[in-house]
């Protein structure tokens, strides 16, 4: 029978080819809620996120590391040190080693492949480090950028939920993606998603 996960662990610090990717802290609460609460973001993302300070939400991602249910970043640019996205696993089930992927990338960073270069640190990390079996992501109806992050990184989409969020515009459908340890890296790679940096320093 597989062992459950370890007990929780400090949360890393993550560098990429671009980006420093550390947990959530004070100083970002203050464009994370800029982030959450823009309407281009935000109709895509939990309604709670949409009405949450950003003074809670770090602070909810400190329980969550001290528990080891969660693990909430902040990416910023290597070289500017802009806020460029809030990515984390969270939902963490020690026993079935199972987690959630979300992430939110501010507007002025669209479509410069920072959503993809985030996720790939973060799952290698949550496979290979965290020891996580399993992660999962749900997106909702419509979000189709997202769904083509979790496809280069080989997520397979394994069903659709109906009517199972409130979004800005009412109910909405949500669909369910699923990557396992044993699918990673090699799905990825043939992906064309950069590994070789992925996750150059942690600690």
């Amino acid at each position: 029978m597989p062992r459950p996960l370890r007990s929780p662990i400090p949360a890393p610090v993550l560098e990429t080819e671009r980006l420093v990717i550390a947990p959530a802290q004070s100083r970002d609460a203050d464009e994370l809620e800029a982030l959450f609460h823009d309407p281009r973001v935000h109709r895509y993302l939990p309604y709670e996120r949409r009405i949450e300070s950003g003074h809670t939400f770090v602070e909810r991602a400190r329980r969550g590391v001290r528990e080891g249910s969660a693990y909430r970043f902040v990416g910023r640019g290597r070289d500017s040190g802009e806020f460029v996205v809030s990515i984390g696993v969270f939902a963490i089930d020690r026993w079935d080693r199972s987690g959630e992927l979300g992430y939110a990338v501010a507007r002025s960073h669209w479509r410069r492949g920072y959503a993809t270069e985030a996720t790939t640190a973060v799952v290698d990390w949550s496979f290979r480090r965290l020891g996580l079996h399993r992660v999962e992501a749900v997106v909702q109806r419509g979000n189709r950028p997202s769904e083509r992050v979790l496809e280069r990184l080989g997520f397979r989409p394994e069903g659709r939920l109906r009517d199972a969020v409130v979004s800005a515009r009412g109910f909405n459908d949500l669909s369910v993606y699923g990557l396992l340890a044993d699918e990673w890296p090699p799905s990825a790679r043939r992906r064309g998603v950069n590994l070789s940096g992925a996750a150059r320093r942690t600690g």
